[in-house]
């Protein structure tokens, strides 16, 4: 979505889901950790089929869709590989490992979340980018709607298998397999979504939250040991209630933030997910290493008031130096641009 045409409600459960990603990878406390997990991905699976199409030609699909995100995550992985060379592997929880220096480059090329310990939440972009192809390659062979439902619920079926039976393919093909019916679902019903989005009604937001709220808390309750990085789904139907009543709370809180006029502040946030994925573990190793200069312990970022920092102190500076970096990246690149066409201008007179 360019910035003009940017629909501020899904950039709001983008940005709440990314609220509960950032939380999940502190050490807070056990349950609000698996509130917090159960919370942070649906969303981002639904979201994605909004924008899903399949009129491209393969090679279009592939520069518009895939690059977009391989670039990104390969370019993420490599500094985090560079700053467990010369920091993780020789301070904190990592120095007593032996692991080869080589070991975190082979893990991108499998790109699963095991082999991604050097930064596990990229496994995501790797399985997006499998989901994405999964669905195109669906999409576009000559079956009815309803032969292309029966495959996506059976692609579904194979990856909890073998997420039973701990078998991951490699870049996130498991767990791709098992979030296709949510990216499905997010396709069917964007154009529901976005015709009636706009000024909906404050009982059915309610009503919404409510079906939010009860779907997320029988997950929580009744589902709760799920891991959606190696298809760890436990019950599978209380796991689909589970992710659909994640989706209604984020849609009824993202519509309530546009009547309340909140969306420019969740924005913020919603636009630059993608950044935020990728630095924010690398961010908290910065924030570690500066607090053993201040000779704070790194046991306080066991504790509640630790976790609540690191989870603060993302938004709080890292979402600012983010955007701090793209303002410079544009700048510099139209100064470069301006100079070129400068300097071609004069060129042309010349001859």
């Amino acid at each position: 979505m360019t910035e003009a045409k940017r629909i501020t409600w899904i950039d709001a459960m983008k940005a709440f889901s990314m609220l509960a990603v950032v939380l999940y990878h502190t050490n807070i406390m056990p349950e609000v950790k698996t509130m917090a997990y159960i919370l942070c991905l649906p969303a981002f699976f639904f979201c994605g089929g909004f924008f899903a199409d399949a009129t491209m030609s393969a090679d279009t699909y592939f520069r518009k869709k895939t690059l977009r995100l391989l670039i990104p995550y390969l370019i993420f992985s490599l500094l985090a590989w560079v700053a467990w060379l010369f920091v993780g592997r020789n301070y904190g929880a990592d120095a007593d490992a032996q692991t080869a220096w080589y070991e975190p480059l082979w893990g991108t090329f499998v790109g699963t979340s095991y082999s991604l310990f050097h930064n596990a939440p990229l496994w995501f972009l790797t399985c997006f980018m499998v989901l994405e192809w999964l669905w195109f390659a669906i999409t576009r062979s000559r079956l009815a709607w309803w032969g292309q439902v029966i495959v996506m619920v059976v692609l579904a079926g194979a990856g909890i298998t073998l997420g039973r039976f701990h078998i991951l393919l490699p870049w996130g093909l498991t767990a791709a397999m098992t979030m296709l019916p949510i990216y499905w679902l997010g396709k069917t019903l964007f154009p529901v979504l976005k015709d009636r989005s706009s000024g909906l009604p404050v009982w059915k937001i309610l009503l919404l939250l409510f079906a939010g709220v009860v779907g997320t808390g029988v997950a929580f309750y009744y589902n709760p040991d799920i891991k959606i990085s190696t298809a760890q789904v436990g019950n599978p139907f209380l796991f689909y209630v589970g992710e659909l009543g994640v989706i209604a709370l984020w849609f009824a809180l993202a519509a309530l933030c546009d009547r309340l006029h909140l969306s420019k502040a969740t924005s913020l946030i919603g636009t630059q997910t993608l950044w935020l994925l990728g630095l924010h573990l690398p961010f908290f190793g910065a924030v570690k290493g500066a607090a053993l200069l201040l000779h704070v312990p790194l046991s306080f970022f066991d504790t509640t008031a630790g976790c609540l920092t690191l989870w603060l102190a993302t938004f709080l500076i890292l979402l600012p130096c983010i955007y701090g970096i793209k303002f410079l990246y544009k700048r510099c690149t139209y100064r470069f641009i301006s100079r070129s066409s400068s300097r071609l201008s004069s060129r042309s007179r010349m001859d």
